[in-house]
């Protein structure tokens, strides 16, 4: 791994060769999280050019045999990271900088559109949510925490933990947004939200608002029925403050809520963070 400038071995590795969908150890670049140069490679994430040419992330999906789909079943996903993606592309100078401002910066070099669907089920299989740690088989297990979530995708790490709103609580500020997709319910979808986003091509107010929602909803959590995750919209009423979120915490706790849910039954989709489920392995 390299932060900084420095290189130091990885930690981290995928899961057994045999037993479980085989993984590949990567190794993470990690620059100077406050850079705002435009021509930097963005810090957790400039290893993706080279991951998309892992053979695990390549292998062809629907050309295994009943006894290998039976070994190796595939998770089903909510959370539609392409619409991110596909929004991050031709940015104006304005949107960029709204985006750093925000502490995102990272996700401006963000390219993870899917993820291998067996991989994440292994993952997902092995993730106890207690311990918050990761069975790799063979006696091995991978601790995750905050700052885990802040290497690999650049999340800001600030000190004001995001609470879930009363779901019958809807804000003034809440309505608003909502009309700007001309609704008055909570159907909202990731790609209305990219749609509306991309048009301020001078960043704005209302930009950062619909960014912070468009990454909660597809890199952290959607609703079960894939709509706009709406529950912590309180928190982008001041947008100067969204950096002191601690945005890590909200990732990792729901992977554990979503989990649970995806487990027990209730949500026959994983609608939690699948995207870094599959990087940070």
């Amino acid at each position: 791994m390299v932060i900084g400038g420095v290189q130091t071995r990885s930690k981290r590795r995928g899961p057994p060769a045999r037993g479980g969908v085989p993984g590949k150890k990567v190794r993470v670049v990690q620059l100077q999280p406050d850079s705002t140069d435009d021509d930097f490679v963005a810090p957790p994430l400039a290893f993706l050019a080279r991951l998309q040419e892992d053979p695990v992330w390549k292998a062809p999906d629907g050309k295994l045999s009943a006894e290998e789909e039976a070994a190796f079943p595939k998770v089903k996903t909510r959370s539609p990271a392409g619409v991110l993606v596909d929004a991050l592309k031709d940015l104006s100078f304005q949107q960029k900088k709204a985006i750093r401002d925000l502490g995102f910066s990272s996700l401006l070099e963000f390219n993870v559109s899917k993820c291998p669907p067996r991989l994440v089920y292994w993952l997902l299989s092995n993730f106890d949510g207690q311990s918050r740690s990761f069975d790799l088989g063979g006696g091995r297990s991978l601790a995750l925490e905050e700052r885990d979530v802040e290497l690999v995708l650049g999340f800001p790490r600030g000190c004001v933990d995001m609470v879930k709103r009363d779901r019958f609580q809807i804000s003034n500020l809440l309505q608003r947004w909502r009309d700007k997709f001309e609704k008055k319910r909570h159907d909202v979808t990731p790609a209305e939200i990219s749609n509306v986003m991309v048009k301020l091509v001078d960043g704005g107010l209302w930009f950062k608002r619909h960014f912070c929602m468009l990454v909660l909803t597809t890199l952290v959590s959607c609703m079960r029925n894939g709509y706009a995750n709406q529950m912590y919209f309180q928190y982008f009423d001041d947008v100067s403050r969204v950096r002191d979120l601690n945005w890590c915490k909200l990732l990792v706790d729901s992977l554990v809520e979503t989990l649970a849910a995806w487990k027990s039954g209730r949500h026959k989709c994983f609608i939690g963070p699948a995207e870094f489920v599959a990087l940070f392995d």
